[in-house]
């Protein structure tokens, strides 16, 4: 039974799984996505600091992250774009 859908280009990184959330990149429009599992409804959506300097330095490659500490605080979601690597709270 399908719960819901997201809409994709097919051109998405790997899909990363943290406490609720699914993460990924691209997607088609290059931003880090942030997406509730039970839901589907986007938590966040974030544009590459680095499309200021460079329009093709789009969120690109990988998505991963580190689970917070003793499950007290929400870990860190971790991706790059061509030209930095970027460390950002998750959204739980």
């Amino acid at each position: 039974t399908q719960l819901w859908k997201e809409k994709s280009s097919g051109t998405s990184t790997r899909l990363y799984h943290q406490n609720g959330v699914v993460y990924y990149a691209g997607g088609g429009d290059g931003l880090l996505h942030a997406v509730d599992v039970l839901t589907g409804k986007h938590l966040w959506k974030l544009q590459s600091p680095d499309t200021k300097r460079s329009s093709s330095a789009f969120y690109q490659g990988m998505v991963g992250g580190v689970a917070g500490l003793g499950g007290s605080s929400p870990g860190r979601i971790i991706t790059s774009t061509g030209l930095n690597i970027y460390a950002y709270q998750a959204a739980r």
